[in-house]
């Protein structure tokens, strides 16, 4: 997920990229936009009652607004290494701003049952891009599929999503 958003940079910001597949980002939201709804999508999917969904919800909204007021890297959130100062840099960072510009073919992958890069952020780039007459973005959403692309019986389709991206890809030069 968060290597997306840095594939992501790297394509527009670098002249010499010549295609770019992403998986499992999203891109349409900001981390401050999606975390919250991955968030309540995990809390659904444990059986949570709608008050306990918004408790977290707002639990996380709360404390991404900290750590956006706090960025020091004496303190980690979500993971040891994940710094505060690392999260405040990218939480409103929008990819999709700077991917609109964007001339090189984009494969977007995104699973329909992801809990952590909710489908959501992918289709709304991917609707963005419509709405602005691109059409340099090839937008799948594999049904039934997690963040990791398994299926419900956790079966791996995961080999199969990047052989199709790079097929793609391959078919644009």
């Amino acid at each position: 997920s968060e290597g997306g958003l840095l594939a992501g940079m790297l394509a527009c910001y670098y002249p010499n990229v010549k295609a770019l597949a992403l998986f499992s980002f999203g891109g349409g939201l900001n981390f401050g936009e999606a975390w919250p709804i991955s968030s309540g999508l995990q809390k659904k999917a444990e059986g949570a009652s709608p008050a306990e969904i918004e408790t977290e919800v707002n639990t996380v909204k709360d404390s991404l607004n900290y750590i956006l007021k706090n960025p020091t890297y004496l303190k980690s959130y979500s993971g040891e290494d994940n710094t505060y100062a690392w999260w405040a840099s990218i939480i409103s960072l929008r990819l999709e701003n700077a991917f609109l510009d964007l001339k090189i073919p984009v494969f977007l992958a995104q699973g329909s049952e992801d809990l952590m890069a909710p489908p959501v952020s992918a289709q709304k780039l991917n609707q963005d891009f419509i709405n602005n007459g691109k059409t340099n973005l090839c937008y799948k959403e594999y049904q039934g599929y997690n963040h990791e692309y398994k299926d419900k019986n956790n079966k791996s389709h995961l080999v199969e999503v990047v052989m199709e991206a790079i097929t793609w890809i391959l078919d644009k030069k």
